[in-house]
């Protein structure tokens, strides 16, 4: 089986560990990884789901797209652990931690900088958010 996509995607990166009996196609663009898998009549595309859903109207009724999902990516954010001994109380937090609350908070409120880069990206409706609590 050969399937087309992008080199270094998450879900690039999971196929590589994961499916053994397939050889990727890799290409350096979505575009590109479309267009190969197209023009070579290669078995299978890989990517986001809402780039796929768009690059497979090109040739309506000639592909399917299959439901759900083959791997998910959960983004997380850390710093350095500070130790209870260099605080002046067991409430207190590093300033990297504090640091690192505040600006998740605030990137994911409503309005906020990560629902702004998805309308100034034009992907409204095609990424969401997750459910917002407080960190």
């Amino acid at each position: 089986v050969q399937l087309s996509t992008k080199g270094g995607g998450a879900y690039d990166l999971w196929i590589d560990r994961n499916w053994k009996k397939l050889t990727p196609i890799k290409s350096v663009t979505l575009d590109d990884c479309y267009r190969r898998y197209a023009d070579d009549k290669l078995d299978a595309l890989a990517g986001l789901r809402p780039k796929l859903m768009e690059d497979l109207t090109n040739d309506p009724g000639q592909h399917r797209l299959l439901e759900g999902g083959f791997m998910s990516v959960e983004q997380a954010i850390g710093c350095l652990k500070t130790s209870e001994a260099n605080l002046k109380d067991k409430s207190e937090s590093s300033l990297g931690h504090t640091f690192l609350c505040n600006f998740v908070n605030q990137a994911r409120n409503p309005g906020g900088l990560v629902e702004n880069l998805i309308v100034e990206h034009g992907v409204t409706g095609r990424l969401s958010l997750p459910t917002f609590r407080k960190v």
